[in-house]
């Protein structure tokens, strides 16, 4: 469902939607890039590099400095799903109630 509802005259025919959404999507696009960086690890972490090479001490760091490897954290992100899934009574009621009423009344027609 569009957020922005956008008519194109149907004399420029279907196609003419997709464009709108490409143009509009570009000059977004455009705009998100000209926003400068909002995100506080990131900034700390530039922060900390700056004064590092600035002072050229390397006692300046970052609590998000540290790099962590890549097997615990696959480990964490892959898992987190179903412990979500298992713990949480949100979940739990899409999982057992939603789904099946859904789907034993959803009809498809082919």
């Amino acid at each position: 469902m569009p957020s922005l509802p956008i008519n194109t005259p149907s004399s420029l025919g279907w196609h003419w939607d997709n464009w709108v959404v490409m143009i509009v999507s570009g000059v977004a696009f455009f705009l998100v890039a000209l926003i400068s960086e909002t995100y506080a690890p990131s900034l700390l972490r530039k922060r900390a590099a700056a004064k590092r090479v600035e002072t050229g001490d390397e006692r300046w760091w970052s609590a998000y400095d540290e790099k962590k490897s890549f097997w615990p954290l696959l480990k964490v992100n892959l898992s987190r799903p179903f412990v979500l899934m298992v713990t949480e009574p949100i979940c739990i009621f899409w999982v057992n109630d939603f789904y099946p009423l859904h789907f034993q009344r959803h009809q498809t027609y082919v």
